[in-house]
């Protein structure tokens, strides 16, 4: 069986009587959250590495764990595999990197106001990994029949663009015939079948302070031009691109020269895109801005992307199955394509079945105002076990 034949209604019974439990899971998550994990610091990242191999290590997994590279921290491959069964499994795709540097617990806490839970980094995807991890831990202890091998990937740059880990997530999806993403749930608690394009762009402004002073008879001061200044006008510009279909988001602007002059100024910006059109649209408009002349002016260059995924049939498969389950759960599981960025921009654009966005409900993704509403706990990890039951 091909994926774009995959069954929806398989014979088999829903889990729903496994026994999570909502004060256990927001005590389990707090150390989850309370571990700092940063892209930029290996060593944060890799102790939430150590955390995931303890409890899927416990589950009787067999562990995997890859060097870090590029400056990332390590990742790690486990597999829950019955029979030692060779047969294409389903994939599971967690990141344990975050935006948020060391510091932020102690500043925003792991805070519990009525529904909510706050913390840094705990809607992505803290909350989503413990939710996975936990569906899996009640599904091993239960009498589950797992018929497939279930393989957890959790890579530590997912936040800059997945630049160290690309060809090993896409190694990886090729041999499964499912992936799912648990990145949080869109807007009403749906999920995702397909994600805007990502491109991440370089700009770099360089200036010369003394333009302006050669052959002067005078020595009347002159005010050096600054690559500041002329960075500011094109970030302007650049964000005043953006579209209902096509948004230009500048960050990380920063100089390295002294207070009294800049003579370089450098920024990022990242640009997603709903259609194949307007990626390259996007690419077009950026690459216009670039100065002809090497030495003054701005020059764009490309970084790191996420490619477009358009739901296919082998997704849109994936998704009718889950829509079954959660209609046997009493929920109606909507999908729609979401921007954000995540790991199944990667698989999903392979053609590989992917199902995204089956993390916690929440809002405030990558700010100091992130949380998760609680009840999506319990919520999304009996969805995620019964989600297993079919497919493995």
């Amino acid at each position: 069986m091909n994926n774009s034949e995959l069954p929806v209604n398989l014979p088999m019974n829903l889990p729903f009587d496994l026994s999570f439990e909502t004060e256990q899971m927001i005590a389990g998550l707090k150390l989850w959250v309370e571990t700092e994990s940063p892209s930029t610091e290996p060593s944060a990242v890799n102790k939430v590495i150590d955390l995931a191999i303890y409890e899927l290590a416990s589950m009787g997994a067999s562990i995997q764990r890859l060097p870090g590279r590029m400056g990332c921290g390590d990742t790690l491959r486990a597999t829950l595999n019955p029979q030692n069964n060779q047969q294409p499994g389903v994939l599971i795709c967690c990141h344990a990197d975050t935006v948020h540097a060391v510091g932020s617990v102690a500043a925003l806490g792991y805070r519990r106001e009525g529904n909510k839970l706050w913390g840094p980094g705990i809607l992505g995807m803290k909350a989503g990994i413990f939710i996975c991890l936990e569906a899996m831990k009640q599904l091993t202890r239960s009498e589950w029949n797992q018929n497939l091998p279930v393989t957890f990937l959790v890579v530590s740059d997912k936040e800059i663009g997945c630049p160290s880990t690309r060809e090993l997530i896409e190694a990886t999806a090729r041999s499964h015939k499912y992936v799912l993403v648990p990145e949080p749930a869109t807007v009403g608690g749906g999920v995702c079948s397909g994600r805007h394009s990502v491109i991440r762009y370089s700009l770099d402004v360089k200036k010369n302070v003394v333009e302006g002073l050669v052959d002067r008879a005078s020595d009347e001061c002159i005010k050096p031009r600054s690559a500041i200044a002329e960075m500011a006008k094109h970030l302007i510009e650049i964000e005043g691109m953006s579209t209902d279909d096509c948004s230009f988001t500048v960050s990380a602007v920063q100089s390295e020269d002294s207070v009294n002059f800049a003579n370089k100024c450098m920024a990022e910006v990242i640009s997603e895109a709903r259609t194949k059109a307007d990626t390259a649209d996007s690419s077009g408009k950026m690459f216009a801005l670039n100065s002809p002349n090497p030495d003054l002016g701005l020059h764009v260059s490309r970084t790191v992307s996420l490619p477009l995924w358009e739901p296919d049939a082998a997704s849109q498969a994936l998704f009718a199955i889950a829509k079954d389950v959660g209609n046997e759960m009493g929920v109606n599981l909507l999908a729609s394509a979401s921007g954000g960025g995540s790991i199944g921009n990667i698989t999903g654009a392979m053609g590989v079945a992917t199902l995204d966005g089956l993390g916690a409900r929440g809002f405030g993704l990558r700010t100091q105002a992130e949380h998760i509403e609680i009840d999506s706990l319990v919520e999304r990890a009996r969805l995620v076990a019964a989600l297993l039951v079919k497919l493995a």
